[in-house]
């Protein structure tokens, strides 16, 4: 290695090595280190480690391994990709396994070479030693230029003199370049050395520059990279249009005036720069989403998709430029697709994928065609929903029955013959604590279907009507107690939009614990009253009251707020919070204002 060239840096080239093995980073650091003075290893065993190596000052070459626990090889390139003192010069990628897609992703992170396991030492310090001469030789870039980084521009022309004039313009600027001389050999070289700009002449052997052009902006990896058309040919106006429309970011014509050419380069690289800003920014977003995010172009083919989304094809490469095959398990995503193209508006649906696993999708058209795709799995929550309904399904038999039947045989005993009254009184226990866990039971199936937005039927309902028959319900169980159940300041007409069973299960268990809660000869008022927008029901009572410190949790599930006035009052802690999930079910909510020894008064408030 010609340390010379080294030594002549104003800084030593900075080389970052990443390996989960200690020994294998630990060897090839060293092996690396002995090349030259002009030479600073970092070894790191972990992408986040790597990341913290370099927190300041940027890396000039990476060499990485790709499987590691937590951080990807290729996430780490990622994420070096947009460090704040510049992305590393080279990048180099080792892995042990063929990873599908491996090498057209290591493309587009502008991945110099993939070395295949086991690799040789000394292989890796000759490509060392080719990079780190290329960043010697490359000039660095004139102060005051306003360019934030050295760009690469491909001169792609048949004639050797203009490339050499080109090259001498562009030389003399600051800019590294690279010379094609043909249309293939320019193809090959943007899609190997990814430049930030494309100098294309029009008239070339192998592919003339319009169908160069035209090849640039069908490929999804390189249809970012502006091109500017320099040409002595094609000057006709009707030329310069088609050039303009097939995707050409300038056209200049031959002969060409030196600055003005220069003006055009660098505004044409300005405006990259802001665009890669985005589009790093953009990938950022989309590789931090756990939601899986593909886009595809207006002939479905795919044209970006973060990682979680090829995490999603076990069983298929999804290849950027390519299609979801028809007939292999896709067919619910095409459907959906499908949808949303012909009504040109956003589409949703459940979308079951090929390993059964089932997302909830949207797909929203593009103004240029195709359409954007989110996918968020919901597999676990329908296995979810599957456990419940079958948990119903016990409670519905399994429980309810033997419960039954429990409250049946204290009946029978009865029956049977003469019982003293310590034999009575542990039969009616018996029969009461059947009937309380009847009540959970019930309460905790209403819950859960609730839960599921189960047996709901939305109606126009005149809310009068419904409380004065919910009232009724109650009258003997009131008279038993001695106590007053009135119903006041009453709306000639409230009519909300709902399901009437679960409102007035809502307003049971609301009267039904007022009448529980307050002592003998209390009394229970209910009131209706319209607003602009709301319809507020009021329960209010002269009961026992609730503790101040007890509020908060009334409405939560199996909660009861206990003292010496309702100890002895059986309850299972489910009623209200019954009450506020069929509330919130409508839009409503409700609300509680009460003290201690002076009652309670229970607020829903629905929209009209």
């Amino acid at each position: 290695m010609n340390q010379t060239k080294l030594s002549s840096r104003d800084s030593p080239v900075r080389i970052l090595v990443v390996d989960d093995h200690a020994g294998t980073a630990t060897t090839l650091a060293r092996a690396i280190a002995q090349l030259g003075p002009g030479v600073e290893v970092i070894p790191a065993t972990s992408g986040q480690e790597a990341l913290e190596r370099v927190k300041h000052v940027a890396a000039d070459i990476l060499i990485t391994d790709m499987i590691m626990p937590e951080m990807t090889g290729l996430e780490l390139i990622e994420k070096l990709q947009s460090h704040p003192a510049g992305r590393p010069t080279f990048t180099f990628l080792i892995t042990a396994y063929e990873v599908p897609g491996l090498k057209l992703t290591a493309s587009r992170l502008n991945v110099k070479e993939v070395f295949t396991k086991p690799v040789n030492p000394e292989r890796i310090c000759q490509t060392v030693v080719q990079a780190i001469d290329k960043i010697s030789q490359a000039k660095p870039v004139p102060k005051g230029s306003g360019l934030q980084k050295e760009s690469t521009i491909l001169i792609a022309d048949d004639q050797p003199d203009n490339l050499h004039l080109l090259a001498r313009y562009l030389g003399n600027e600051g800019y590294k370049y690279i010379e094609a001389k043909d249309g293939l050999e320019t193809l090959e070289k943007i899609r190997s050395e990814m430049p930030d700009l494309v100098l294309l002449d029009v008239n070339m052997p192998n592919k003339d520059g319009f169908t160069v052009l035209g090849e640039i902006r069908a490929d999804p990896i390189i249809q970012h990279i502006p091109v500017i058309i320099l040409t002595a040919a094609r000057l006709d106006a009707i030329e310069i249009q088609f050039g303009l429309n097939i995707g050409a970011d300038d056209y200049v014509t031959k002969p060409f005036d030196r600055r003005e050419l220069l003006a055009r380069i660098r505004t044409k690289l300005r405006t990259k720069g802001a665009e890669d800003t985005i589009r790093q920014q953009l990938a950022a977003v989309l590789q931090g989403t756990t939601d899986a995010v593909l886009m595809f172009d207006a002939k479905a083919h795919l044209s970006l998709v973060n990682s979680t989304g090829q995490k999603l094809f076990t069983d298929y490469e999804a290849q950027l430029g390519g299609q979801l095959p028809s007939g292999a398990g896709y067919d619910f995503l095409l459907q959906l697709m499908e949808r949303a193209r012909l009504a040109h508006a956003s589409s949703a649906g459940e979308v079951v994928w090929p390993d059964t696993r089932v997302f909830s999708a949207s797909a929203t058209p593009l103004e240029e065609g195709g359409c954007v795709v989110v996918l968020h799995d919901v597999t676990r929550l329908k296995e979810l929903e599957r456990v419940k309904d079958e948990f119903i399904a016990v409670l519905s038999h399994d429980l309810r029955n033997p419960i039954t039947s429990l409250k049946g045989f204290g009946d029978l005993i009865k029956l049977a013959g003469p019982l003293n009254e310590q034999q009575s009184n542990l039969i009616q226990r018996i029969q009461n604590t059947a009937e309380n866990m009847w009540e959970m039971a019930e309460n905790i199936i209403n819950l859960a279907k609730l839960g599921l937005n189960a047996e709901r039927r939305l109606e126009t309902i005149n809310l009068v009507p419904l409380i004065s028959e919910t009232m009724d319900e109650f009258r003997l169980s009131a008279d038993a107690k001695g106590q007053m159940v009135t119903l006041e300041k009453t709306e000639n007409c409230s009519k909300v939009q709902g399901d009437a069973l679960q409102l007035r299960q809502a307003l049971r268990n609301l009267i039904g614990n007022a009448i529980k809660y307050t002592p003998d000869g209390g009394a229970i008022t209910l009131s209706l009253a319209n607003t602009a927008n709301t319809v507020n029901i009021q329960i209010k009572d002269t009961g026992y009251g609730i503790p101040s410190v007890d509020l908060p949790f009334i409405f939560d599930r199996f909660y009861r707020a206990h003292n010496d006035n309702t100890q002895n009052i059986e309850g299972n802690g489910l009623g209200l919070a019954i009450v506020k999930s069929i509330v919130e079910k409508h839009d409503g909510q409700v609300s509680v204002e009460s003290e201690p020894g002076k009652g309670s008064c229970f607020t829903i408030s629905l929209p009209l």
